[in-house]
């Protein structure tokens, strides 16, 4: 099972971390990164080393009240301006402490070869952004980073080599609101590599011509435009993009601010699931609503509006399904199964499995849905939640209906299935 790096920030012990593994455990083996560096008093720790600055200036200001040191006021400026400034550079042993303790965490969990995705929240995406660009070995499949705090001109170019990329596609959710992200932003000067991405985006500036084809570099291929910008709302307007290529800014609503994901549970089962699947979130939520309502038009026993969506799963093409309609995409994993060539002329009996297996499909995917705020240590409520996979609900689908076909002759097939419309296979 594929493997998701969650990385928290400051001030925190990353409690979303088991938040989002209700939503991600059921599809993938979650590792959450924990470093106890900046736990408390996070934004003083990455500006000052308090064990540095605290203890000196406890016994400066003691021995001034015993009146053992009598200094006049430019000896205490130049004092306290070096004070700060080597308190300041021992903040660099702190990062790197809790850089190597999250590559350690990564590299003891992940095995060699794997490209796990990556979830890096506020100073977390920091840490997630010097990894990259230090250890040629951390490469990531996925990236999808929220109150980002890396600059907006991040070189991610350099993370595209010509033999091995440090990434595949990123998601950074930008929300002009949050406050937390303006806030860092100005200590840019005085910590290089800290920005605001997470409120402006990555900027044209970091727009190069890099050699890649899909995710794999090639010299034979060329993008320019690797940086993408859409509202959460939309998809990707950019020809030949399909959500796919490179990095998205996906812009949240004005008053989104900096941990407004981590509230229940359903922006990561809403964006961030069908992104680590590489399905565009407005096309997964269009199936749900789809699968929700023919569902519902079922058990209401409404014929003309399950022929309206019957006619819609027979029409609709999906990118998940390998740019097929689902009731094709059907079609063509049980003529896999049968070990049929694709095209071949369907029997009766293999055109009524496509459509009794679509009305199961849309069964499949609604009770999946219902099962997702359950806990995924449950055996039973986890193989439901596999369901939300489309692949897995379509395999499952068939499955069920295959196993009814060949039950024996004088058993019945379940009222309402196999009647009625159908599909143009």
């Amino acid at each position: 099972m594929k493997h998701v790096v969650t990385v928290h920030g400051i001030n925190s012990k990353g409690q979303w971390q088991e938040r989002a593994e209700q939503v991600l455990a059921p599809h993938f083996s979650c590792i959450n990164v924990k470093y106890a560096h900046y736990r408390s008093f996070g934004f003083l720790k990455v500006i000052v080393e308090p064990w540095i600055l605290i203890p000196v200036l406890l016994l400066l200001l003691i021995l001034s009240m015993t009146n053992m040191i009598h200094w006049t006021w430019g000896i205490w400026s130049v004092l306290l301006s070096g004070l700060l400034i080597v308190s300041h550079l021992f903040t660099y042993v702190r990062r790197e402490l809790a850089l190597r303790i999250i590559k350690t965490q990564i590299d003891s969990k992940c095995p060699p070869g794997e490209r796990p995705h990556v979830i890096a929240h506020s100073f977390g995406t920091f840490l997630i952004g010097s990894l990259m660009k230090r250890f040629p070995d951390i490469q990531f499949d996925a990236v999808i980073l929220t109150g980002c705090v890396l600059p907006a001109g991040f070189d991610w170019q350099s993370l595209k080599g010509n033999k091995v990329s440090g990434f595949c596609r990123v998601r950074n959710e930008v929300a002009d609101g949050d406050q937390i992200v303006r806030l860092a932003s100005l200590l840019r000067r005085l910590i290089p590599g800290m920005g605001s991405a997470g409120v402006t985006g990555f900027h044209e500036a970091s727009r190069r011509s890099l050699l890649m084809q899909g995710d794999v570099i090639s010299r034979a291929n060329t993008i320019d435009d690797l940086i993408h910008t859409v509202d959460i709302r939309n998809r990707c307007l950019f020809p030949d993009c399909n959500g796919r290529a490179g990095i998205h800014n996906v812009r949240l609503p004005h008053d989104f601010s900096h941990n407004d994901s981590f509230t229940g549970t359903g922006h990561a089962a809403t964006f961030w699931l069908p992104f680590l699947w590489n399905i565009d979130d407005a096309e997964y939520s269009d199936l749900l609503e789809a699968c929700h309502l023919a569902s519902e038009l079922k058990r209401q026993k409404d014929q003309v509006g399950l022929r309206v969506m019957e006619e819609f799963f027979t029409t609709k093409l999906w990118d998940w399904a390998d740019t097929q309609t689902v009731v094709g995409f059907i079609e063509s994993q049980l003529l896999a199964r049968q070990e049929l060539q694709q095209g071949q002329q369907l029997t009766p009996a293999t055109k009524d499995i496509v459509y009794r297996a679509l009305v199961c499909f849309w069964d499949v995917i609604t009770d999946a849905t219902k099962t997702k705020d359950r806990s995924p240590q449950d055996p039973k409520s986890k193989h439901q939640m596999l369901s939300l996979y489309p692949r897995i609900a379509v395999a499952k689908a068939l499955d069920s209906i295959i196993k009814t076909t060949q039950r024996p002759t004088n058993q019945q097939p379940p009222r309402g299935l196999g009647r009625g419309f159908e599909p143009k296979v």
